[in-house]
């Protein structure tokens, strides 16, 4: 059999499947049911990220490199070609990504952790982004915001 006849087979087949399992839910089987008293949790990281008190300070620490690499561009691009600014200026904004990175991580990773506190206090095995739950699940966005917050 042809490898995209194959493909096209295995598609159709989780198509089908993912059908399936939408109807179930929608038309109120067991297995909804069954989500009522379900393990799984989400979040929203949208509001947790913008909620936390570090994003704040990182995003104060972000415009203070920001305006001291374009300070230092300023003074550096003078007698320079166009090319070699273009060159320093994508030097910059490599530099300032990777630090935007570098304070984005960190939060993260915080937030990461509060998420699995919240989410083994509640008995919870599993925790997903808001965005991917159709139907079910506990909600753990306020819990974890309160927490990150100090409340």
């Amino acid at each position: 059999m042809p490898k995209e006849k194959m493909i096209k087979i295995v598609a159709l087949v989780l198509a089908v499947t993912f059908l399936l399992s939408v109807v179930t839910v929608v038309t109120g089987s067991p297995a909804s049911e069954a989500a009522k008293g379900s393990d799984i949790g989400y979040v929203d990281m949208q509001a947790i990220f913008a909620a936390h008190p570090e994003t704040a300070k990182a995003r104060t620490l972000l415009a203070q490199e920001t305006a001291k690499v374009e300070k230092e561009f300023n003074q550096k691009k003078q007698g320079l070609n166009q090319q070699q600014q273009e060159a320093l200026l994508q030097q910059y904004r490599e530099q300032l990504a990777q630090k935007e990175q570098e304070l984005t991580d960190n939060v993260m990773k915080k937030i990461d952790t509060t998420i699995g506190e919240v989410a083994k206090s509640k008995g919870l095995s599993v925790v997903l982004e808001k965005q991917n739950i159709f139907y079910g699940g506990v909600d753990l966005t306020k819990e974890v915001i309160n927490k990150v917050q100090g409340k």
